[in-house]
């Protein structure tokens, strides 16, 4: 029993993109990065003499060093990441650890920060998540002792099977710093913290708990890197440290070396002029400037750009053509000598995982954040592909369409965009399989699509690269929608053999992703919206294996949970509709209210679940209430005043509903009085009189609960006006007394 419920809270704390960063970081090229455990006065690397003084990682490995804190920093792109992953999948870092603990058990841990990656992957809480879980994972039997109160509760099965632990920080924090405090003295620690620049958030705070946990003890120290930036430059001042572009210049020489003299074509070039190719050579590394990711950009295209007629001085005036500044290397690669077909498609590709990446941002959804390449392929070849009834393509097509999104990323992207595919993880490491090696259809179609280097994510998004595409894309093009119909062909092609179940849960992250990106699509694509979002309907309805109920739907099964549905048997005439109104989808759910087929038949009505978060998002996927989407479904016949029997409660109508989700917003402190923002008191405000003009019940009343006591609409609109002194609420109230309103609860 005690191992299932240990298993329940690291799977609770686990989250699915946890190693894709490590896993996506280039593995450092043969033989370079060796001099980082040198520990003479001066290392060698090559022709150079490193200076010492503070590059002494082996020393520090060893626990010589009194310091607990290694810094590596770096210019972007100079390998800082690719270091932190060979330190710390060298045998020799655990040798010399080892050495440092002694008798003790050794633990270590490490967490790759990303910005371009999920919330998780580039915040606090993400960094103490993975860090928990790597630790209690190491020391299982401690899990009671850190969440005491949390094991008694989890040992009921039940409830085990239905629950999801929210993990925030203040939870987590306290956690971790009890597990140190249990095992200071009894084992050692070392964390490998990669990326402290790349969290999106306080990066001091999170400096001072690093450094907290570090000092706490001496059996604990932490490897961490970084750009050099201020608040990094002050923290870390008097800790052993190294500047990696100072270092790497013979790792860079070496790596242009090798990859000149691998490719036939440029070796026999290079052979009839030794001399002058040895002069290229440290011209590449001269103008790389210590960025090992110019190296390897200049080094692939400069062999890509050369004929066989070429001689040395034909590519020295090649490479002279080459930015020596990464952003305008890349700004030269992705638009120079393009046509403006090509631009185009690069356009849309690189406005599509910006759509994705907006979508995750927007659900907090991060199961969803990566596309694979199979998707991209869809989302770009989707026009061209009729949408068919469900079949599973052969493995012939599948491989046809997913290489030929490689060679456009290649060709169209300079491979700035890459696929990556990753074996199951043996041992806690996970190998990796190169795209030279032979794979299924299955594995290539799944591999994920990511950015090469943080800093191309930088130029597309602040240096005007992805505002410079966009001119190319054509008016016509909306990628929110190319993302939608992915969704739908994804469940028309599926990549496995179709089978007809009821797991709500295993589709459940295509639903969030594609209603959110119907949400985010724009005005002028509304009839592909509807025609698709019918397409993803009839898909799911497919798919969903049906009881003899009429109304059993798979929309329906994402309200509340099944104990509470069939207890109540709330019907559900129009799941589908129900569930757009929550995804806010008011274009489409106009057009389909418009054609008249969906009279109002009882239960929960479509304009209370467009309701549903008036206030606040509650920590949901779903979008707000909105003004416009609540104005539709009235003119389209919805009633604010209709008595219908809710899953749990009394009767209740609209607005009753709407009222009760202002007093609540009150009790639990999310009206904000400076919130001056669209999204904020106006906005819900404006939705309170638009229900009173379409005849809302101004003496409605609240029957009390187990939070609340009974309460009129004249008595929460008063209690929130007189609290926030907006002028909102003012009018709101003005509206209501206009109406009639005159009905106190005290009076009833």
């Amino acid at each position: 029993m005690a191992s299932i419920v240990q298993t329940f809270f690291l799977e609770s704390l686990a989250f699915t993109t946890m190693n894709d960063r490590e896993d996506e970081i280039q593995e450092a090229h043969t033989a370079t990065f060796d001099w980082i455990f040198n520990s003479n006065e001066t290392a060698d690397a090559g022709d150079h003499i490193l200076p010492q003084v503070k590059n002494n990682f082996n020393d520090w490995l060893l626990g010589k060093n009194e310091s607990n804190v290694f810094w590596i920093n770096g210019k972007p792109g100079s390998g800082k990441s690719t270091l932190v992953r060979y330190i710390f999948e060298n045998t020799k870092t655990i040798e010399q650890l080892k050495s440092w603990a002694a008798e003790k058990p050794l633990l270590l841990v490490r967490f790759f920060f990303w910005t371009s990656g999920t919330i998780e992957q580039r915040s606090h809480a993400g960094l103490l998540r993975a860090l928990l879980h790597q630790l209690l994972e190491q020391r299982r039997d401690s899990i009671p002792w850190i969440f005491p109160e949390m094991w008694l509760k989890y040992q009921d099965t039940k409830l085990r099977a239905t629950a999801t632990i929210p993990w925030s920080v203040e939870m987590m924090m306290p956690a971790l710093q009890k597990f140190l405090e249990l095992v200071a003295g009894e084992l050692k620690i070392c964390f490998f913290i990669d990326g402290l620049d790349e969290l999106e958030g306080d990066q001091l705070k999170m400096v001072q708990m690093l450094q907290h946990i570090v000092h706490s003890s001496p059996d604990f120290k932490a490897c961490v890197s970084s750009r050099p930036w201020k608040v990094f430059n002050e923290s870390f001042a008097d800790v052993p440290q190294l500047k990696l572009q100072e270092l790497n210049q013979e790792d860079i020489l070496q790596y242009v070396d090798n990859d000149l003299e691998g490719a036939p074509k440029m070796r026999r070039i290079l052979k009839k002029e030794p001399e002058q190719a040895e002069a290229l050579k440290k011209q590449m590394t001269e103008n790389a400037d210590g960025v090992f990711l110019w190296a390897t950009l200049a080094t692939k295209t400069l062999i890509e750009r050369t004929n066989g007629g070429d001689t040395v001085a034909d590519l020295l005036v090649k490479l002279a053509t080459f930015p020596v500044d990464l952003g305008d290397l890349y700004r030269h690669l992705l638009f120079e000598s393009k046509t403006s077909e090509e631009l185009q498609q690069q356009s849309r590709i690189f406005q599509t995982l910006r759509a994705r990446e907006d979508i995750c941002d927007f659900t907090r959804d991060e199961s969803s954040n990566s596309v694979t390449l199979y998707q991209l392929a869809l989302a770009d070849e989707g026009e061209t592909i009729v949408i068919t009834d469900v079949a599973q393509p052969g493995d012939e097509a599948v491989i046809e369409l997913c290489e030929s999104m490689k060679n456009v990323l290649h060709d169209l992207c300079a491979d700035l965009i890459q696929a990556h595919q990753s074996n199951e993880r043996r041992n806690g490491n996970r190998s990796r399989a190169r795209f030279g090696d032979t794979v299924s259809a299955e594995t290539l179609a799944r591999s994920r699509i990511g950015y090469l280097h943080r800093t191309v994510r930088d130029f597309l998004r602040h240096a005007g690269g992805l505002e410079h595409m966009i001119k190319h894309s054509g008016d016509s093009f909306d990628p929110h929608i190319a993302m939608l119909r992915s969704h739908v062909l994804l469940l028309r092609l599926p990549l496995e053999y179709p089978e007809r179940h009821r797991r709500l849960d295993e589709w459940w992250t295509d639903v969030v992703s594609a209603m959110t990106h119907a949400k985010f699509s724009s005005e002028k694509s509304i009839s592909l919206q509807v025609e698709l979002l019918d397409h993803f309907k009839d898909s799911l309805d497919w798919y969903w294996h049906p009881k003899k109920d009429p109304l059993d739907n798979w929309a329906r099964n994402a309200f509340s949970s099944y104990e509470i549905r069939m207890k109540h048997r709330t019907p559900y005439h129009y799941p589908f509709l129900s569930l757009s109104a929550k995804f806010g989808l008011d274009q489409y759910l106009d057009a389909e209210l418009q054609t008249g087929k969906y009279p109002y038949q009882g239960g929960i009505p479509i304009l209370s679940h467009a309701l549903e978060h008036l206030v606040n998002r509650r920590k949901t996927v779903y979008p707000l209430a909105e003004p416009k989407l609540i104005e539709m479904l009235l003119r389209n016949g919805e009633d604010p005043n209709i008595v219908y029997k809710p899953l749990i409660g009394p009767d209740e109508t609209p607005w009753l509903l709407a009222l009760k989700y202002v007093r609540e917003a009150d009790r639990r402190d999310w009206i904000q009085k400076s919130d001056k923002s669209d999204s904020g008191i106006k906005r819900w405000v404006s939705i309170m009189k638009i229900l009173l003009n379409h005849g809302a019940d101004p003496n409605g009343l609240i029957v009390a609960d187990k939070w609340d006591p009974a309460a009129s609409a004249l008595d929460v609109v008063t209690m929130v006006k007189d609290k926030y002194d907006s002028a909102d609420i003012q009018e709101l109230f003005d509206l209501l007394v206009k109406k009639g309103a005159s009905l106190r609860a005290v009076d009833v």
